[in-house]
């Protein structure tokens, strides 16, 4: 199945939408389609302004109304979702930024709605489509020792998040294979907020580290605000990496499972 396969099935979709590479494609995707589908972006208070701007205004060069959903937690967004589906205003749902044990899915499997999910889930039975975080992040890793890193500080979101919990692990590989243990310090995840993220770069400071692995742009974008801020030059004084997709992730249906694409941190 393709995705104007599945656009042609269920022409009324909701969509996940943070206006990132991979709901941004699908949005496309689905417009070029001719389907009715409703992009949704969660504001939460960790969510930068100028995020929520960007996503608008892309749907908005798509000509898509956005309907933008204040959620304090995942209990609000498991209650929308319900509301959502038993009104039968959707007959077809794109989960983004998956999570681990999401009570969505159970959610979404009692009612019967099909859907697909971006990002990494335990079964293998949904569809879904994710590029190959582990291995990027190991990769990335592996990289910056061969360009004469050696104090490697990683900063990563909410562990909940699959794909915060899939590089966190790949950077950790990375290190592994060069036979270099894990050092707590240099270490601070469950960023969600900007007085996280400024604790979170005082204390690695604070260790001397010779390169700031960021997870996200979001944690990168600040971080790097936040180093100029300081007078801090990049890459001169202290190098600053963070994940770009070399191209969108594959979305072409093998069966039931969308095959992984591989990812490439710049």
């Amino acid at each position: 199945m393709t995705l104007n396969e599945f656009f042609a099935a269920h022409p009324k979709c909701a969509l996940g939408f943070s206006g990132g590479v991979d709901s941004a494609y699908l949005l496309y995707a689905g417009v070029q389609a001719g389907a009715d589908i409703r992009p949704y972006y969660i504001k939460t208070a960790f969510q930068p302004r100028f995020e929520r701007d960007d996503a608008l205004r892309l749907a908005g060069e798509l000509g898509v109304e956005v309907t933008v959903l204040e959620l304090a937690a995942l209990a609000d967004r498991v209650e929308q979702l319900e509301r959502q589906l038993a009104s039968h205003k959707v007959d077809g749902v794109i989960l983004s930024r998956t999570i681990s044990d999401d009570p969505c899915i159970d959610l979404l499997q009692q009612y019967g709605v099909p859907f697909v999910a971006i990002g990494r889930i335990e079964n293998d039975d949904i569809p879904q489509t994710d590029n190959d975080q582990l291995g990027a992040a190991s990769e990335m890793t592996r990289v910056l020792f061969q360009m004469g890193a050696r104090r490697i500080a990683y900063l990563g979101g909410s562990g909940t998040y699959t794909v915060n919990a899939d590089r966190l692990r790949g950077y950790l590989r990375g290190l592994a294979e060069f036979g270099v243990p894990a050092d707590q310090s240099l270490i601070r995840t469950g960023i969600e907020s900007d007085e996280q993220r400024t604790d979170a770069l005082e204390a690695v400071l604070e260790q001397h580290p010779d390169c700031l692995l960021c997870c996200d742009d979001r944690i990168a974008f600040d971080l790097m605000r936040e180093l100029r801020n300081r007078h801090i030059r990049v890459p001169e004084q202290l190098r600053l990496v963070r994940p770009r997709p070399s191209r969108p992730c594959s979305l072409t249906l093998s069966g039931w499972v969308l095959r992984p694409a591989v990812c490439c941190w710049t």
